[in-house]
């Protein structure tokens, strides 16, 4: 039987696409339902998606990226770089049930910031027709994020220009709350007065931008702050190494010795009885 002409014309209905996963997601505050199987969720478990990357799932990785990129370091979240992207590639697959490698969700990172690069390159070729830079506003998120870029602070002779604070990791800001759940205010280093400032005001030291009183809760959620805090980790955990090795080597060293003393030892009562016996010969 022939479908009638209303059925004809009805759009066919297929399944969502992942920028549209990820906008439920986004808006009902949950994951959406996918074929992920229960558990811990990796990667590697099953087959690899082979399909082109979308839109949406390339934003989300660019996000996902700029969330976890600061959190790569031998004392932090993830040690390695494979290891976050196995955490990204474990995201994507709970948030729009699209199952990727670590190795995919690198080499897309790294297609983009390619192709990024020639259309910038482009843009600024004179004689071009000018074309769109994809993904503009979460690289600029990633670069805001990135104090290796940036430093945090610039001091001049008579200057002092902050960079815009950035918005904070999930990771990051958890570490400035106490159990009570109130922001941790550390003291900030304080700049030395001017000669003829009886005052004590900082007016010299800042620049037009930094006019504005700053929130106690930027100041203390600094990414260079956070930093300094991670180097002094790093150099007391250093420091109990090196203690530890010069305890062994000590304790090498004093086993040597009581070593070298009992062969010193051994060495001179056998000296001392080749003597015994030289003598005993000589009066026999």
């Amino acid at each position: 039987m022939a479908a009638s002409g209303s059925d004809a014309l009805a759009p066919s209905r297929s399944s969502p696409t992942s920028a549209e996963r990820l906008l439920f997601a986004m808006i009902e505050g949950t994951p959406p339902s996918s074929n992920a199987p229960d558990g811990d969720l990796t990667a590697d478990d099953n087959a690899t998606c082979s399909a082109p990357w979308d839109e949406g799932e390339t934003r989300l990785l660019l996000m996902l990226y700029a969330q976890y990129n600061n959190e790569v370091c031998p004392f932090k979240k993830f040690r390695t770089k494979r290891a976050m992207y196995q955490e990204v590639a474990k995201e994507i697959l709970k948030i729009l049930g699209i199952r990727r490698s670590a190795e995919q969700c690198d080499s897309r990172l790294k297609t983009i910031i390619r192709r990024k690069k020639n259309e910038g390159t482009n843009n600024r070729t004179s004689g071009r027709s000018r074309c769109r830079v994809s993904y503009k506003e979460e690289f600029a998120r990633i670069r805001a994020l990135d104090n290796s870029i940036e430093p945090e602070v610039l001091r001049g002779v008579g200057t002092v220009s902050y960079k815009a604070a950035a918005v904070d990791s999930p990771s990051t800001s958890a570490q400035t709350t106490d159990s009570s759940g109130s922001a941790d205010l550390s003291p900030l280093p304080s700049f030395p007065e001017t000669e003829g400032d009886s005052s004590g005001s900082s007016s010299l030291l800042e620049t037009e931008g930094t006019q504005a009183k700053r929130p106690k809760k930027d100041r203390a959620t600094r990414a260079g702050t956070r930093r300094m805090q991670d180097m002094v980790f790093f150099f007391q955990e250093m420091r109990k190494i090196n203690e530890e090795r010069e305890q062994k080597k000590e304790e090498r060293e004093k086993r040597r010795e009581e070593r070298n003393q009992e062969l010193l030892k051994a060495h001179q009562e056998h000296i001392a009885a080749l003597r015994d016996l030289a003598k005993n010969s000589e009066g026999n």
